[in-house]
C-alpha cells in the first residue's frame, strides 16, 4: 500500500504515518481550526493531500468496512483504524505461511537426500 500512495505523490506516504497538518489559528490564547476560506496555498496542498489519501484507502475497503472508516476525520486516522482491525489478520498469515515453508523445506529434504521423518516432526531453520 505504501508503495501505490508514494507512486501517486510522494507526500501521501507521510500523511498516512504522521497524519496532516491541520491549520489552525490563535483567537484570545485559544487554538481555533482555520476556515477553508483562510488557508494558504500550501495548507489547501497538504488538506488535498490527506482527501487523496482518505480516497486512496476507501477505494481499497469493502463497502461495510468503508462504514466503519468513512466517518474517522483524517487519513492517519483511517490507517491506524485499518491496522489495529487487521493485525491479528496478518500475524496469522504469516504464521501460516511459515508453516508452509517449512513443509516444504521438509517436503524437499525428504526427497533430494531420501530423508526419512515423522509428519509430525517440526523442521527448525
Amino acid at each position: 500500500m505504501r508503495l501505490f500512495f508514494e507512486a501517486s505523490n510522494l507526500d501521501l506516504w507521510e500523511i498516512v504515518e504522521n497524519g496532516p497538518y491541520i491549520p489552525y489559528k490563535t483567537i484570545k490564547g485559544q487554538l481555533i481550526r482555520q476556515e477553508r476560506s483562510e488557508f494558504t496555498k500550501k495548507e489547501e496542498k497538504v488538506m488535498l493531500l490527506n482527501s487523496k489519501a482518505k480516497l486512496i484507502i476507501a477505494s481499497a475497503l469493502s463497502q461495510q468496512e468503508y462504514l466503519r472508516m468513512s466517518n474517522l476525520g483524517n487519513v492517519k486516522e483511517m490507517w491506524d483504524a485499518l491496522e489495529i482491525a487487521h493485525e491479528g489478520r496478518l500475524s496469522i498469515l504469516k504464521e501460516d505461511v511459515d508453516k508452509k515453508k517449512k513443509s516444504l523445506a521438509l517436503k524437499v529434504a525428504k526427497e533430494e537426500f531420501d530423508f526419512e521423518a515423522n509428519d509430525n516432526e517440526e523442521f527448525d531453520e
